[in-house]
């Protein structure tokens, strides 16, 4: 990328002044452009706490900056553009994550139920409450478009779905975390594609009732088994009723401690 045509200073000093009216919680109005989210800028730029602020590098064009800003620990890549008056459109915070040097064997969480269950929110929540690179995919095939009828048909192009699962075992087998939804697909199937991986399957149950009514709140209740040798569906569970947030802290808990074999329900209220 380019260094910043124009005076860099006033670039630097444009930052600086959007950071301490956050901090010190006075307007940002003579700052921004009207179509700028307020509130997710507030936010974005609340994650670098209330230590001093050094912008260590700076490089853009006339109305995009990127910048790179450490507060103590906090390291962020902010980049943000100006309007032709040099007012602020829109901005987003890029908070350096821990280093993480792989988990030996991987760990695969594979989560099935039907559509409108809740399994992309239980997914959302795991990813937000990870403390390390979490792939989550909604589907298998979300690797890669392909034309829309061999997502559909699956049984004109075995290979290609075979393809999948295989990539996916690859990405979790060289030592990352990954989060599936089955979406459909069997359980032996799934079960072949996977064996010998270490896996947490989650199981998404909601009545009809609920199905139907899709503005329902995806609260959900986890159980996880005991039965740590079996993969089987129906092992006995201990049911613990609570959000997909607290849910997503328990799975994400199991990652962190993990037991061999761990297979868990999780059902919608």
């Amino acid at each position: 990328m380019p260094h910043v045509k124009g005076d860099d200073e006033e670039e630097r000093s444009f930052l600086r002044d959007l950071i301490d009216c956050v901090r010190d919680q006075t307007s940002l109005s003579h700052l921004l452009a009207p179509i700028a989210d307020l509130e997710s800028i507030q936010a974005q730029l609340r994650q670098l706490g209330d230590s001093a602020v050094q912008i260590e590098s700076l490089e853009g064009h006339e109305l995009r900056t990127d910048a790179v800003v450490v507060a103590e620990a906090v390291v962020a890549r902010i980049v943000f553009e100006r309007d032709s008056d040099g007012l602020l459109t829109w901005l987003n915070a890029y908070l350096k994550p821990p280093s993480f040097d792989g988990v030996e064997g991987g760990r695969l969480i594979v989560v099935n139920g039907p559509s409108g269950a809740g399994k992309s929110t239980l997914m959302t929540a795991l990813q937000s409450h990870a403390s390390f690179p979490l792939v989550v995919l909604d589907e298998p095939e979300h690797i890669g478009a392909v034309q829309p009828g061999y997502l559909i048909w699956r049984d004109t192009a075995p290979a290609l779905h075979r393809g999948y699962l295989a990539a996916i075992r690859a990405l979790a087998s060289t030592g990352n975390h990954v989060a599936l939804s089955a979406a459909g697909h069997p359980y032996d199937e799934i079960s072949a594609a996977f064996e010998g991986l270490p896996i947490i399957r989650i199981g998404v149950h909601c009545d009809h009732s609920a199905l139907v009514e899709r503005e329902v709140l995806r609260d959900v209740e986890i159980a996880v088994s005991r039965a740590l040798h079996s993969l089987d569906p129906g092992s006995d569970t201990a049911t613990c009723a609570t959000t997909a947030e607290r849910a997503a802290r328990r799975v994400i808990r199991q990652l962190l401690d993990f037991r061999p074999l761990v297979h868990a329900v999780v059902q919608r209220l």
